[in-house]
């Protein structure tokens, strides 16, 4: 998606997580670590975006304690661990858009979903102030195709046809134009 906005004249910024991608040339990448870190970097450019895509894929739960050495069995036969609920990096942009006002700022997100596709992502679009909710299930993960649900405010769910990622990118790179 980066390399096709880039490729209409965007000037674009990636907050990247930890990932084995190559880096396109001219793409501003910003890497993050953590969830933390990563709604850090956007809350600090999202004033300056036109537009926000969420397409990371960021855990809902982080270890409450981390260490920084193997915690070892010893003569322990179980060992338990603590979940904490990470930020949500959408619903606070969505959050900061009501906030401030700011009616020009175009949101995306998705919704990778098991069941319940459709009234899944019409929520998600509500809860977090989006303009559009891709939603799609886990196999878009390790395949090259996706096949996508368009959710927009107003408007009745769009199933799309199964197309390739690239395809998908022009596709959302013309509806954005469009948004904006």
């Amino acid at each position: 998606m980066a390399r096709m906005f880039q490729s209409l004249g965007a000037k674009v910024t990636v907050v990247l997580g930890p990932v084995s991608l190559p880096v396109p040339p001219k793409i501003k990448i910003i890497p993050v670590e953590t969830a933390l870190h990563m709604s850090h970097h956007v809350k600090k450019h999202l004033p300056r975006c036109d537009a926000f895509i969420a397409a990371a894929a960021v855990s809902d739960w982080r270890f409450e304690k981390q260490f920084s050495r193997k915690m070892k069995k010893g003569g322990a036969s179980r060992m338990s661990v603590t979940l904490v609920p990470n930020p949500d990096i959408l619903m606070e942009a969505g959050q900061w858009k009501r906030r401030t006002k700011n009616h020009k700022l175009v949101l995306v997100g998705f919704a990778l979903e098991t069941d319940h596709l459709a009234r899944a992502a019409k929520k998600k679009l509500i809860q977090k102030n989006c303009d559009l909710i891709i939603g799609n299930t886990p196999d878009t993960f390790s395949g090259s195709l996706i096949k996508p649900l368009w959710v927009e405010p107003g408007k009745p769910p769009r199933s799309g046809r199964s197309v390739s990622k690239q395809r998908f990118a022009e596709e959302l790179a013309g509806w954005l134009e469009e948004a904006l």
